[in-house]
């Protein structure tokens, strides 16, 4: 009798767990949708987040910028991303990961999320590509998006490899994933932007640039770090970003 009895009591346990789980998903689930179909979206700048947002954006969309933020009172924020990943958090910061967002329609965008990777399990090939090719730098951040490998170090740098370590590319300040982007030589940026540029942000220098969405994106490092500056395709300052 006993015995049945703690049958009984550990199938109801695994059975109310199972609830909960499925009700966290759902709840996260429906939190996203509210906040993406939300009609009351305020913009907001991205320090303007709370702590824990800005937090999960420096660990794990390294590779990227904030392009826009929006707020939905009571329910939590929308960040899109500069390439086009999209991350949804509630009004604490915490990112909101629900079981639909790599099928449905708000997916993380073209590039996907990505799975952060804890710096000590790198692949030795990478670890020794970045020693012996950037002696001077320290590895920061890391992360597999789908089959390739991004890795942050010292001075702004994405360096990208396959999963077994192969090195693909260096991409300066940030990267671009999609097909819909065009490099700009820094040498044929519109005298109008070179002129912004050197005005407002007077010890950057301009290390990439980007023609993309209908924008030109620059990205320069400063004295106190990246810059990424965005402007029309007339050469008018839309926003930057740190």
């Amino acid at each position: 009798m006993k015995k049945i009895i703690f049958v009984f009591v550990s199938v109801l346990t695994i059975s109310l767990l199972t609830s909960c789980n499925k009700e966290e998903t759902v709840t996260e689930d429906s939190l996203i949708e509210e906040i993406a179909s939300s009609t009351s979206k305020i913009n907001i700048e991205p320090e303007d987040l709370p702590v824990q947002a800005q937090q999960t954006i420096e660990d794990e969309y390294f590779e990227t910028y904030v392009e826009t933020v929006s707020k939905v009172e009571n329910k939590g924020f929308e960040i899109t991303m500069g390439n086009e990943d999209v991350m949804y958090c509630n009004t604490r910061g915490d990112e909101l990961r629900g079981s639909g967002r790599s099928h449905g329609p708000h997916r993380p965008g073209p590039c996907g999320g990505g799975q952060p990777v804890d710096v000590d399990d790198l692949p030795d090939a990478i670890v020794d590509y970045v020693t012996e090719n950037y002696p001077n730098a320290d590895i920061q951040r890391a992360k597999l998006k789908g089959n390739k490998y991004l890795v942050k170090i010292t001075g702004f740098m994405i360096l990208v490899f396959q999963e077994d370590g192969t090195f693909l590319l260096e991409a300066p300040i940030f990267r671009f994933c999609n097909h819909f982007v065009h490099r700009i030589n820094i040498d044929n940026l519109p005298d109008v932007i070179v002129d912004y540029i050197t005005e407002n942000y007077p010890d950057g220098e301009i290390k990439i640039a980007w023609r993309v969405r209908g924008k030109i994106v620059v990205g320069i490092l400063t004295p106190d770090g990246r810059k990424i500056v965005v402007f029309d395709l007339d050469g008018n300052f839309l926003f930057d970003r740190g």
